[in-house]
């Protein structure tokens, strides 16, 4: 669920449709499935590395949607 949930927040924020909007979610699932597979497949070593990147990210996304979250009242206010 987390790979498709990460799949979707992609398509939605770039707009990146290769095929159907089905298939092309499946296609970046398994591209990213098979991308956390080679991950895991290097070392624990290289994960531990990654995970630190990983975090900010998540770190970042927290963020940007508290920041949305704040300034979604001001923006209403300017479209009315």
């Amino acid at each position: 669920m987390s790979i498709l949930g990460s799949v979707e927040t992609f398509m939605v924020s770039t707009g990146w449709i290769v095929f159907s909007e089905e298939l092309s979610m499946r296609l970046y699932a398994f591209i990213l499935l098979v991308l956390l597979v080679v991950i895991n497949l290097v070392g624990v070593q290289f994960v531990s590395k990654t995970g630190k990147i990983i975090i900010a990210f998540v770190f970042i996304s927290i963020l940007s949607m508290l920041i949305g979250l704040l300034t979604s009242r001001a923006r209403n206010e300017k479209i009315q």
